[in-house]
Order: C-alpha cells, then structure tokens, then sequence
C-alpha cells in the first residue's frame, strides 16, 4: 500500500510518491534537518522477514554509500519503516534513459557520453568490489543538466542475496528484481544462474550501449526466447545493420563488451572506458577513420598500461639495450669492429597512438643512458638525437652527420598480447649491417622478462669486462630503476626510491648522483604525505654528501635548493643554488623546472616560463615539466593556454596525476567546478588518495555546492592523520575556504605557516585559495613567508 503524504520515515516527510516497480517504491520526501527534499526508495515488506537479508542490507549499503562518484547516485542514509527497509538518496530531476530511447536511437555522440559516464561509474564501483547486477536503460537516469546517474547500486546484489532464501520454487524470472524486461539486459553468466563478476555489468551495458545506437534491444522476444538466444555461441547482430551512421569503431567496442563468453568479453570497465574516450577524442579530433587502432577489447588497454610500467622500467631498458647492443660491442677483443662513438636514433612506432609514441620515446633516452656506462664509448646525448625523430634521411647521412661510428635504430610492433622490438646496428662507415634481432615479449611473461635477459646480459659480458665493471653495471641499473620510481611522484614509488638508491649507496658510497638522487626523493616526498620535519633535514644531508664526493653535481644544487625554498624560506638563497645548479649543467631538468617554480612564486611569470620551456627542452620526456609549465600558465592567468598544456601532457600519459590535479585547480580558477570535480577525483584515484589532492576535490565538491560531499572529505583528511599521515594545517584551509568559512581558514593558514609545510611557498598564487584571497587578514600571511620585494 502506498504511503500517503506526510507520512514519515524516521526524521524525512513523505511528500508524494514518484515511481514504483519491483525492486519497491520510490517516494519525494522532505528532510527538515538539512533542509532538502530527497529520495527514499522503500523496498518490498517481505524482505524484512529474512534476518540475513537485513545484515547483508545494511553491509552491502554502507559499502555502496561510499562511493562518491558524479555518475552514481548518492546514497544519503538507510532505515526502516514498520519493519520494511528503505534507503535515502539524491533527488534528481529529468529521466531514465529507458524513457529517453523509447522515441528511437540516440545521436552517436551523445550514445558516447552516456556511455562513458556509466562506464567511469562501473569503474569506481568495480575498484571496490562492488558488481551492480542489474544495469539497463531503467536504471540509468538522466539528469537536467544531461548527467548519467547508475541508480540501485548493490539493491539488486541485495535482492539475488535474498532470493536465495525464499522458496526455490521461485524462478530467476519471478524473483524480485528479476522480471522479465530485466531478462534483455543478463548477461549469458547471469541467465544460467552463475556467480558474476565485474564482467557481466559490462556485458549489460553492452545491451545498453546497442539499444541507444540502435533504439532497439539485441535480445527481444519472451524470457523463454531470450535465454535461448543468450546460451547459443552465435555473436550478437552488428548495431551497423540497424544504423549505417554508426562510427565502425563505436560498433567494434559494442560488439566486443557483448562477446557472450565472459573471457574474450572486454575484462575491466576501466579498458572499456578508455576505449570509449579514445574514440570520443578521435571522434573530436577528426581523425577516426575505418582502419584506426582503437582499442576495445579487455586485453589490450591492460596489456598497454602493463607494458609501459614494464618497459618504463629501467631495468628491462637496460637489459634489452644490453641484449641489442652492449655484447656486440663488448666483443671488440674478439670481433675488431673498433667502434668509438654511437648514436641511438629515436624508437620508431607504426600505431600512431601517443603514448606508444611516449613509451618509445623513454625506450631510446633509457637506451642511451645505459649505453653510457660502457667503458670507452661516446654515446650521443637524447637531445641531440631527438631532431632526427620521424627523419626521412638515411641511417647512414645521420651518423654522418652526427659523426659516430655506428648507429642503433629500434622500431615498436604492437601486437595482440605484446610488444616485439627490432633492434639494428649499422656501421655508417661502411654501411656495413653489423647485427640485428627481435626480442619478443607476451604479455603473460613480460613481468619476469627484465630477470630473465638480465642473467643472459651477465652471461654475455662475463668474459668481455672486469668484475669491477660488471659489478658497476648491475649497480648501475639498480640506481636507473630508483630514478623510474622516483619519476612515477607517488607516495610509494619514492619510498621505493629510496630504498634502491640507499641500496646502491651500500654497494658504491662513492657513487655521488646515488646521494643525489637520495637527496631528490626526499626532497619531494613531503608533496606525497612525507614528513616535512624528516625529509627535508635527510634531503640537506644527502645532497651536502654528494656535494662533498663532486662539489660540481648539479642536481644536488638543485635539491638543496628546494629544501632553502620549501622548508627554509631562505628566498634568496634557494634562487642561487638554482642559478648554480643551472651554471654547472644547463641541461638540468630539476633544476630548471624548480626555478620556474620559483620564479612563478614570486610573480615572476615571464621568466618562469621562459626557465620551464628550457626544462621541457632538456627533458623532453618529462611528464612532470609538462604539467608544471600548464601549472605556471595557469597562475599568470592564462588559462587558455594553460588548458591546452595540460591537455597535451594529458595525452602522452593520461594516468598521471600530478596533470589531473593541475587540470582541477584550472578549472576551479575557471568556475567549472563540475569538470573540476571529475579531474580532482581522478587525480586523488590516481595518487592513492594524497592528501594535498582530497583537499583540493573537497574545496571543489564545495564550491559547487556540495557541501555534505566536501565535509566528508574533511573528516577523511583527520582520518588519515589519525592514522599517521602527515596532513597539513594548509590543506584543512584550502577546504574551508571553499565552504566561505573563511575564520577557519585564515587559522589553519596561520598553523600551517608555523609547520613549514611546502604548500604556504604557494599561498601568494594558489588558485585553491582564491576565495579567501580577499579577506584583510590574507595579505599579512602572505608577508610573513619573507617574499622577496615584499
């Protein structure tokens, strides 16, 4: 019986009812103590009468109400009513998509977007566990503003768990939550009554995805008729043959998720919404065509993901580079080839798709470095080699040019489950072909790849160098592996780091870049979660021992440098140990990126970025001076071109975060606090949740008027504090400033200048602080951080 007006569920008003259906009744109500009307779905009375159903009830919906993502909606609070369960959601104002495709398909773009909300969805809940069990059109609601909402996430989960314990005379069919029209959307797993996994979500938003291009469902009939069509091996119709406009590619994504056996299906939901994004920027871009290698299927995003981490790898760099090139030329006793001089050309690739072309570009700068090592040769730095990437000149006018002796060239073959690399040495004296190979990697073994070559690299130099330099190699590539890890600026990459760097200082104390590096992860941990009061005093020793074993190491400088900057506020002394890190080598990355930084702290933005385009120049391949050039756009104003920075570093790597983060505070400084929002969260995700980051999605749930969202994030930074992350008193201000709590915010503000944490440098140009930037307080705390021609 429906509940009637003013009927009320512990503190909510009912004010009318607003749909029903089997999964039970959904009802507008009032909630007096937030002043805001809601949601409350009341599901079905006889439920209440399984006491394992109430303890899954409430596990299942205090997991589901953590997931806080844009495209699922919120879950507020759960009760019961006369014994009957009910959950309290988001109000939302528009339409199912189920009533929006009843008119016919969708235009294929607007298909796109749908489809990639829900899949960013099934992502965030996957990650946690959590399988819906029941998407369809019905379930997918469509707000005003053309945002996707998943509706009953975990209720159907609820309602299979509670199945179980009525009369096993009930059928899948007649169960709750199972009806007929829900049938359409089963996956084959789900249709025999198997346990499921994330896969057969994708599976029924692959029937979602066919009936939006297509208006019509690719399983129709009766129940009876259906499941004989899901438990047959025949593929499901192409969309094409209902709609020719259809992007072939759209059609091969769909047809992928709806592979009836769940191990050739698409395998994540975070490859389907990569493959989903990647044609929507084609799709903008122009450059979609019928033959374009966009990836849908399950196996390659992952495997492209897997491999970049692996051949990022310094170790696997090394070993390959050894395999190609480093026997061959340690043979000279043997073979009087009498090579002096090389240059490893940049790594070629067929796909086209940009972070292969990245992949391929670290390939041949890691290559070079290793090659470095060997006794005797003169390797030719990346950039002087970099301009001849994609050069229609010959091998041999290139090594003549560059006037070495041999020159090395590598092309990258993606194939379906690895990558297959060629490697070629000439003699441009002679145009003589001195080697070449293919080394082979599947994607089941790529992991253990770098151990395997590197006992053959050992077996293939043991004759051929000294047991100190084989002993110098291997210490050598452990100090690689550590600048790999400290490039990947997570938490727990630099305290890998560090490890591998102490480990090498162990086995080489005179190893001087080993105590600079050491210096370097310390130096910038405290931008992680690492504590200021440890790091910065380990990061001043290191670099004081490196600079003490070569007084001319410029990254030591360097580093020194951001603890007088970061910890000291010792202005002026920071800018010179910068300008003589840059004096004693002006192809230092660091060095030059933090000067920029530097130079932006102080509002000086045309030499900031005059320093960090020179940074970019030298370390072409650094992701991190890239998302820092957009982030100096963006303090001087220009956020135009800061958002086109950010979009390009973005598409050399689209899983760092330090680029979603800068791409979040651009669009705060925008008041697109929506697109804000999705680029935070992603950035939080990415950086496992760095606290620096939640703060900043907090001021920006806040901003955009979610303030239940943003204080929630507030007690997840006490959380971690209490759980012996090191929070900043900077980062609690940044939220109440997005809340107009701005008392609060200037006292935290004034805490965090007493802590020294790296963030207040900052205060004078961070965009997070604009709200309270106007408060007369605010320019006092700017003064007391000693800026200088302040």
């Amino acid at each position: 019986m429906a509940l009637s007006p003013g009927t009320e569920l512990g503190r909510y008003v009912v004010s009318e009812m607003i749909g029903s259906g089997g999964m039970g009744e959904v009802y507008k109500a009032y909630d007096p103590h937030l002043g805001r009307h809601v949601a409350i779905k009341l599901l079905p009375g006889d439920l209440a009468k399984h006491p394992e159903f109430q303890r899954r009830f409430e596990r299942e919906t205090r997991a589901i109400s953590g997931l806080n993502h844009k495209n699922i909606c919120t879950i507020y609070d759960t009760g019961q009513h006369d014994g009957q369960p009910y959950i309290v959601m988001e109000l939302m104002e528009g339409q199912t998509l189920e009533s929006l495709v009843r008119s016919g398909h969708l235009p294929p773009d607007r298909a796109l977007d749908i489809g990639i909300q829900v899949a960013d969805a099934l992502d965030a809940a996957h990650r946690k566990g959590i399988v819906h069990r029941d998407i369809k059109s019905a379930n997918i609601f469509l707000t005003a503003r053309d945002d996707a909402k998943v509706l009953d996430f975990g209720v159907a989960k609820l309602m299979a768990s509670a199945d179980t314990e009525r009369d096993e005379a009930d059928t899948a069919l007649t169960g709750v939550g199972t009806a007929v029209g829900t049938v359409s959307y089963m996956s084959p797993e789900q249709a025999r009554g198997e346990d499921v996994d994330a896969r057969s979500d994708l599976f029924s938003l692959g029937v979602v995805l066919y009936q939006m291009v297509t208006g019509r469902l690719p399983f129709e009939g009766s129940a009876v008729a259906i499941l004989s069509q899901l438990s047959t091996g025949q593929s499901v119709g192409s969309p094409l043959t209902l709609n020719p406009s259809l992007p072939a590619e759209f059609d091969r994504i769909i047809g992928r998720v709806l592979e009836k056996d769940k191990e050739v299906r698409c395998q994540t939901a975070k490859d389907l919404l990569a493959a989903l994004r990647r044609l929507r920027r084609d799709q903008v871009s122009g450059e979609t065509a019928a033959g374009h290698k966009t990836v849908a299927d399950g196996a390659q995003p992952t495997h492209r993901r897997r491999l970049r981490e692996i051949v990022l790898t310094v170790a696997l760099i090394v070993s390959i580079a050894t395999v190609a090139v480093l026997g061959l030329l340690m043979r000279r006793s043997a073979v009087p080839l009498n090579i002096q001089s090389i240059a490893v050309l940049p790594c070629s690739s067929q796909s086209g798709e940009a972070d292969i072309e990245y992949l391929c570009d670290v390939f041949g700068e890691s290559l070079i470095a290793s090659m470095s090592q060997i006794p005797g040769l003169v390797v030719m730095s990346f950039p002087i080699v970099e301009p001849y990437k994609g050069s229609d000149m010959s091998v041999l006018d290139i090594g003549r040019q560059l006037n070495v002796d041999a020159v090395v060239t590598t092309q990258v073959d993606e194939q379906i489950e690895a990558l297959e690399f060629a490697v070629r040495v000439t003699d441009v004296r002679n145009g003589a072909h001195i080697w070449s190979d293919r080394i082979t990697s599947p994607i089941a073994q790529i992991q253990g790849l770098h151990e395997a070559i590197a006992l053959d690299v050992a077996e293939n130099l043991q004759m051929r160098l000294s047991g100190r330099q084989r002993e110098h190699l291997r210490v050598y590539n452990t100090y690689q592996r550590a600048l790999y890890f400290w490039n990947k600026r997570t938490s727990e990459s630099l305290a890998r780091a560090i490890t591998l760097f102490e480990d090498v200082i162990r086995e080489e104390p005179e190893f001087a870049p080993a105590h600079a590096g050491l210096a370097s992860a310390y130096v910038v941990l405290p931008y992680y979660g690492g504590l200021p009061g440890e790091a910065y005093p380990r990061a001043r020793r290191a670099a004081e021992e490196a600079l003490r074993l070569d007084e001319g190491l410029a990254d030591a400088h360097a580093s020194l440098g951001l603890v007088k900057r970061d910890f000291e506020r010792d202005w002026l002394g920071a800018e010179r140990e910068f300008r003589r890190a840059i004096e004693l080598d002006s192809a230092s990355g660091s060095a030059l990126q933090w000067y920029a930084e530097f130079l932006a702290m102080v509002s000086r933005f045309d030499e900031a970025e005059a320093w960090i385009r020179q940074a970019q120049q030298v370390s072409p391949l650094s992701l991190t001076a890239r998302a820092v050039h957009g982030w100096i756009l963006l303090c001087a104003g220009r956020t135009d071109e800061a958002l086109r920075q950010l979009g390009a570093t973005l598409d050399m790597d689209p899983d760092f975060s330090v680029t979603h983060w800068f791409l979040g505070q651009l669009h705060v400084q925008r008041r697109d606090y929506d697109a804000a929002v999705e680029a935070l969260e992603e950035a939080s995700r990415l950086s496992g949740g760095a606290s620096r980051m939640v703060a900043d999605l907090g001021s920006a749930y806040a901003l955009r008027g979610d303030r239940d969202r943003a204080r929630a994030l507030l007690d997840r930074l006490r959380e971690l504090s209490s759980q012996g992350v090191h929070v900043s008193r900077y980062e609690y201000s940044v939220v109440h400033a997005g809340l107009g709590e701005f008392d609060q915010a200037i006292r935290e503000l004034e805490a965090a200048l007493e802590e020294r944490t790296w963030q207040v440098v900052n205060m004078n140009i961070d965009p997070m602080l604009r709200p309270v930037r106007d408060d007369p307080r605010y320019p006092g705390l700017v003064r007391r951080m000693g800026l200088p021609g302040r």
